[in-house]
């Protein structure tokens, strides 16, 4: 479940391909909208200004939560984030979306505003999880490694190993 900055909506996210995002009132007693995507979404997140909803289910879903419908503002044709993506991260200003794709060996850098693909950064180890540091620092989590990624210009900036599948990077309040 994930909710508006402003607690006047809540969005329950399913691994469903029917009813794959409920919108809820504030007071979670009642369905205002019920979104069917054809696949079961893998993961969600609201951008750090609380203007967009982004859904992976199969592929890449946008919504703008501003709008009093919750509209879809995908881009047609959607753009490409790499097959069955499993994760999406922001950066910390709500620029851009950060999206993996295990299948694809994908890191995926989409600029918000328009909607566009500004690269695919191609990374070994099946990256399943992705995550904005508290400086913006991406750390995007495979088997064996956790990849450290310059979020302006997509380069990996170091490769830490670690034994197995770590999950998506943590942090303490303090960074």
């Amino acid at each position: 479940i994930l909710a508006r900055p402003d607690g006047s909506r809540y969005y329950v996210i399913s691994a469903e391909a029917t009813d794959t995002v409920l919108v809820l009132n504030s007071a979670r007693t009642n369905v205002l909208k019920r979104i069917d995507l054809g696949a079961p979404a893998r993961a969600a997140a609201i951008s750090p200004d609380g203007r967009r909803l982004v859904v992976l289910a199969g592929g890449l879903y946008i919504f703008d939560i501003t709008s009093a419908g919750d509209d879809d503002v995908t881009p047609s044709p959607r753009p490409d984030a790499g097959t069955d993506p499993d994760d999406v991260a922001f950066s910390l200003d709500s620029s851009r979306a950060y999206i993996v794709s295990a299948v694809s060996g994908t890191l995926t850098r989409l600029n918000m505003e328009t909607g566009e693909v500004v690269d695919v950064i191609g990374l070994e180890g099946r990256p399943s999880a992705v995550a904005a540091g508290p400086s913006g620092v991406l750390y995007v989590s495979a088997t064996n490694r956790i990849y450290d990624v310059d979020p302006g210009t997509g380069a990996v900036r170091a490769e830490m190993g670690v034994n197995g599948k770590p999950g998506r990077a943590a942090f303490t309040p303090d960074g």
